[in-house]
């Protein structure tokens, strides 16, 4: 909540920066913290918490459209990605499911609820999950991937394998 409420005070306050105002001497403070942000260090705030950054999401190659949650688990899949590609093999399990183990644990929050398909999730803090089916279990929900129907997800998702590949790209 704090990084937001910087954020949005930053973006404010440059946005008024843009209107005219007396000229200061070199003798002259700035009036508050805020009047010292350059627009470069906005750029590196955003740039180190991930703000200027999108997670993606490919299954064996093909990149698909995720709607991604607002939580603290998605911000740690994104450090995960920060360095470099995160490359995880999944297994079918169940005829509804495609499971892959996480390097490491991460912060999770679960829940109990249905999964449904397409919806990716963390379950236990240290695998991913992404349904082409549907399930009730306790998870943290990650996001849901966009613009496929039940037999796209279906027919990508179900064979025995597949790999996942999360990355970061700019905004």
């Amino acid at each position: 909540m704090k990084k937001i409420l910087f954020i949005l005070t930053a973006i404010i306050l440059f946005m008024t920066g843009c209107t005219s105002k007396p000229d200061m001497t070199e003798s002259q403070e700035p009036q508050s913290q805020y009047d010292i942000l350059s627009d470069e260090d906005i750029s590196n705030y955003m740039l180190e918490n991930n703000e200027s950054t999108k997670l993606t999401l490919s299954v064996d190659g093909t990149p698909l459209s995720v709607k991604w949650e607002n939580n603290k688990s998605v911000s740690a899949l994104k450090e995960l990605a920060a360095e470099k590609d995160l490359t995880i093999k999944a297994q079918q399990y169940g005829g509804f499911e495609q499971v892959g183990s996480l390097p490491e644990k991460i912060v999770s929050e679960d829940s109990h609820m249905t999964a449904e398909p397409g919806d990716i999730m963390l379950y236990s803090s240290d695998s991913v999950v992404i349904y082409y089916g549907t399930n009730t279990w306790s998870y943290t929900k990650l996001g849901h991937i966009e613009n496929l129907s039940e037999i796209q997800l279906n027919q990508l998702l179900s064979g025995e394998a597949v790999t996942l590949t999360f990355s970061l790209s700019e905004n």
